[in-house]
């Protein structure tokens, strides 16, 4: 196992809080693959750290700007997206207190070079014209993240804040 693979010693242990819903301890890397089915949603919990593999969509601002219309009209998207993870390489996060009806993961900002080793193969799939922001395929296979919000409510942000808040504060 190398040191990427270990998992960070976690506050919890220490402070006696923990991560995702209910303040639990981080669980042990679930690996999924996608398409994810709702049991493979409901499973996930905040603060669970997963392994993705399968296919996942790159979409950024642009591209999220020609899908909601469609979503909103129900007209046909360029893509399946049921049961497929949108990985967007830029914050988007619920408001606080959302229940989004889903599993939202975040992986490492700024470590793109690292997170390439995961991907096995990338194609753009639609929206060419708009560049860096198209709708790219990704083949991955391991990819690292962690859930952030789950579709029970669960909010690692705020159970983050809560164990790394100082006592004198």
């Amino acid at each position: 196992m190398s040191d990427r693979d270990r998992a960070p010693a976690s506050p919890a242990q220490s402070k006696g809080g923990g991560f995702g819903r209910g303040a639990e301890p981080p669980s042990e890397q679930k690996d999924v693959r996608t398409p994810l089915s709702d049991a493979d949603v409901e499973s996930l919990k905040a603060g669970d750290r997963v392994r993705i593999s399968g296919v996942i969509y790159t979409a950024r601002d642009a591209a999220h700007g020609r899908l909601l219309p469609l979503i909103e009209k129900g007209e046909r998207l360029p893509i399946d997206i049921e049961g497929q993870i949108i990985y967007y390489t830029g914050p988007s996060p619920a408001r606080p207190g959302t229940v989004i009806g889903g599993v939202y993961f975040g992986a490492i900002g700024g470590a793109g070079a690292v997170l390439s080793e995961f991907v096995r193969k990338a194609e753009i799939v639609a929206y060419e014209d708009l560049g860096t922001e198209a709708i790219r395929r990704l083949e991955v296979d391991g990819f690292p993240a962690i859930v952030l919000y789950d579709c029970h409510g669960g909010d690692l942000y705020q159970d983050g804040q809560k164990i790394y808040a100082r006592e004198d504060a």
